[in-house]
Parts: structure tokens; C-alpha cells; sequence
């Protein structure tokens, strides 16, 4: 399987067609038919301006879709991020938002959109409410997050985020603050539909991105989507002997898809081939194991109590697990 994931040999169009629409449930989303979801996302920052470039991305968009991803996380206008493109680039940009939507929706994926990444990325303060009015015509939901890592931003580059307000009709988050090495991990406020925390520079990352998180969604009584996690090319070690190996690295990524289901609305994989919009190749068993752990999940579990810490599965009391999180007949089994 990995082997044919690494080039998608079909790349003939994809047939346009809709997703059922959105909304959010308590701390989760769901379908309108009520089928519970959890948004299992991967990041590629770049895809939008590659394609509107001309590049070949349904072959990207294929890749991640037969790994399981059922939404990807794209940057929308900039100057100097990635491969994002600007207005004057491409004057046409808000005009093919619904056909590239139609596009991942043709493959199972909605589009979770980042609205600004600066003040100093073709900044323009109507691009809010132009983005929101795009997501109105597509025939498949988004989200639109406002603000990458509100709190990293300096000088001239801070966004003013009292500006943001909810756009009716469209699922919205104020966006997110900066990685939790900075203390800044809990989101920007007051909260939207939803709210976005980072965990991308932290120990035992791979599990407070789904406990530590959950913890916020109770208290704001909304869906909690961690839209950073550490990137296989950046982790920190793990701080236990004999845990960085790659094998090892791997299983904290299909823990963290895991404790993500267990406990939270959605999580998103992040690896450097996402953030320029490539095909996954030294980042694909991790990708794969992400996945593996999320739909390891029976989402019925959703409405139930908060999970509970098995302390006597879990390396508290000799087990090989940092942590195991139950919830109904559920389980998380977090790895070192």
C-alpha cells in the first residue's frame, strides 16, 4: 500500500460533486444526516497557489485521500509563505474557490482555509469577508480559520483581531496562537464556532493534543481542533531512552490520531511535504499511522463522559504506555 501511495498513477480529473454540509454538535461536528465526524486534516499550506499555478494537485489531493484524510488545511493569500500566492498574482483567486472546493470534495475532503498569515502577507482587510462570501458559493462546507499563530506575530505584522466576527452560513474560528514552547497555546478569544490550539513544540505532545485539549473543549463547551502538531522533520526527542528511533516516532503519530479521536473534534497531521504541497514520501508511514489511529475510533463514543487515565494499563503502574485513555469501551493507547 505504501509503495502505491507514494505516485498515484490515475491522475484523470476528479468528477465534481458535494459533501454533506456541516455543523457543529456540542464539541464535535457532524453531517447534517447526523453522521458524527472527525476531521482528520492534513496540512498543505502551498496547494491552492500551486494549483491555481497549473500544477498538477489533484495528484496530491489523490494521494492524501486514499490515505484517509477527510479535510486539508490550505493558506490562501501571501507574499513570501510557502507557494501561497497573492491578489495581484492571480486576480481570479476568489473566483475558483468553489471549483478547487469541488475539486477535494470530489475526493472526499472539505477545505479548511487560513485566512491571514500577517500583516505583512497581502494584507488586505476585506479579505475576511471576501473568503467567507467564497465559502457561501461552494457547494461543499469549509471552515475558515482567521489567523496562523496570532502570538508569534511582531511589529507591523500583528493582526488586529477585534476586527473578526462570525460569518453567518459559514463555520469560523478566530485562529490560533503561537506553539506551546511560547505559553501561548490556548487560542485567541472569544471564540467562534470552533477554537484551534498548536502542539507543535512540547513533550509528550502526542498526547495533550488530544487530553490536554479536551480539557478546553469541556470548559468552552465548543469543538477544540488542534491544527498543529510537531512535524517528523522537527520533533524533539521524546525524553525517554530508546524512543527515537523512527519506529518509535511513527507510533507517537498513530497515537496522537488516536487520543485526537477519543477526545476531540479533529486534529491536523503536519509534516514539511504538506506545508509545500508535495507528495508525502519520508513523511508517508507517519501520515498512514496518523490515519490508522483515528479510524482505530468508533465515534460513537463522542457524547459520552469526558476519557478517563488507566492508570493501571499505563507505565505508572510498569506498562509500556505513557498514557491509556478510556472512554465508553474506547481506548487511546498513548506511546512513549
Amino acid at each position: 500500500m505504501l509503495n502505491d501511495l507514494l505516485v498515484i498513477g490515475d491522475t484523470s480529473r476528479a468528477v465534481a460533486r458535494s459533501l454533506p454540509a456541516l455543523r457543529v454538535r456540542g464539541q464535535y461536528f457532524e453531517q447534517v444526516d447526523g453522521t458524527r465526524m472527525f476531521m482528520a486534516e492534513a496540512i498543505d499550506f502551498s496547494d491552492y497557489g500551486l494549483w491555481l499555478d497549473g500544477h498538477d494537485q489533484e495528484r496530491v489531493a489523490k494521494q492524501r485521500a486514499t490515505i484517509g484524510f477527510n479535510c486539508r488545511r490550505v493558506g490562501t493569500r501571501a507574499t513570501n509563505w510557502f507557494n501561497c500566492t497573492s491578489l495581484a498574482r492571480h486576480p481570479e483567486f476568489y473566483d475558483r474557490i468553489p471549483e478547487y472546493v469541488a475539486m477535494n470534495a470530489s475526493l472526499g475532503m472539505y477545505v479548511g482555509w487560513i485566512v491571514y498569515i500577517g500583516a505583512d502577507q497581502d494584507y488586505d482587510p476585506e479579505h475576511w469577508h471576501r473568503m467567507g462570501e467564497a465559502a457561501k458559493r461552494c457547494d461543499t462546507s469549509c471552515f475558515l480559520s482567521a489567523v496562523i499563530e496570532h502570538s508569534n506575530q511582531h511589529g507591523s505584522a500583528v493582526i488586529d483581531m477585534s476586527q473578526f466576527s462570525k460569518i453567518d452560513g459559514v463555520i469560523c474560528s478566530r485562529g490560533s496562537n503561537g506553539s506551546s514552547w511560547t505559553g501561548t497555546v490556548f487560542p485567541p478569544m472569544p471564540n467562534m464556532d470552533f477554537f484551534e490550539e498548536h502542539w507543535n513544540i512540547s513533550s509528550e505532545w502526542q498526547r495533550k493534543c488530544g487530553h490536554d485539549t479536551s480539557k478546553d473543549a469541556r470548559s468552552f463547551k465548543a469543538p477544540g481542533w488542534v491544527t498543529e502538531i510537531p512535524s517528523p522533520e522537527k520533533e524533539n526527542p521524546s525524553g525517554y531512552p530508546g524512543y527515537d528511533t523512527r519506529e518509535a516516532q511513527i507510533a507517537r503519530y498513530r497515537s496522537a490520531g488516536q487520543g485526537s479521536a477519543l477526545e476531540i473534534a479533529g486534529c491536523s497531521f503536519n509534516c514539511l511535504e504538506g506545508k509545500w504541497s508535495t507528495l508525502y514520501k519520508d513523511s508517508l508511514d507517519h501520515a498512514v499511522a496518523f490515519i490508522e489511529g483515528a479510524r482505530s475510533i468508533n465515534l460513537k463514543i463522542q457524547d459520552g463522559l469526558e476519557a478517563t487515565h488507566r492508570y493501571d494499563l499505563d507505565m505508572g503502574s510498569g506498562g509500556q504506555w505513557l498514557r491509556v485513555y478510556q472512554k465508553q469501551d474506547q481506548f487511546a493507547y498513548i506511546s512513549k
